[in-house]
């Protein structure tokens, strides 16, 4: 269970970084850059649709930071949230990079669209492969409900430890 306590901690620190990029995007009237150009004169309509400079849709920060708390559970949920993070993380690395290597605008500087692609796509290349082995984790635990978990709980109830 070491990767999923290790996306337990990595999944809300990168949103929590996120959701402070997104704030940083909005004060500094950045606008997003990829898939078209945003305006600096809507630039909360256009965080509610296509993100900002530095962060995603709202949306998708919801999804991501439902996500994040889902992770850190321990039930089929806590898969759920697996799942989501390793989509999200496809997602992440698409919108990093087409944001990083977007044309540049006088709205937005070129150094803040390679800083969402770095900070994007090393987020996802951490999210992504603890996803994976998380989800593996998981399966591997429930398909021996016999035996002791890995933190050393009881075994399931109505299993023989034997």
């Amino acid at each position: 269970m070491r990767a999923t306590r290790w996306l337990g901690l990595a999944a809300p620190v990168i949103f929590a970084l996120t959701v402070a990029a997104a704030a940083v995007s909005l004060m500094a009237r950045w606008p997003y850059q990829f898939g078209g150009h945003g305006s600096r004169a809507h630039m909360f309509a256009d965080f509610v649709q296509s993100g900002t400079a530095l962060a995603p849709p709202l949306l998708i920060l919801v999804i991501f930071g439902v996500s994040a708390v889902l992770v850190t559970r321990r039930d089929a949920w806590g898969t759920v949230g697996c799942v989501l993070i390793l989509a999200l993380s496809v997602l992440m690395v698409a919108g990093s990079a087409g944001e990083a290597l977007a044309k540049a605008t006088p709205d937005v500087p070129r150094a803040v669209q390679i800083f969402s692609g770095v900070f994007g796509c090393a987020a996802a290349l951490v999210l992504a492969p603890l996803a994976v082995v998380s989800i593996r984790e998981r399966r591997a635990g429930r398909r021996r409900p016999g035996l002791p978990a890995g933190d050393n709980s009881a075994p399931a109830a109505g299993s023989s430890p034997y």
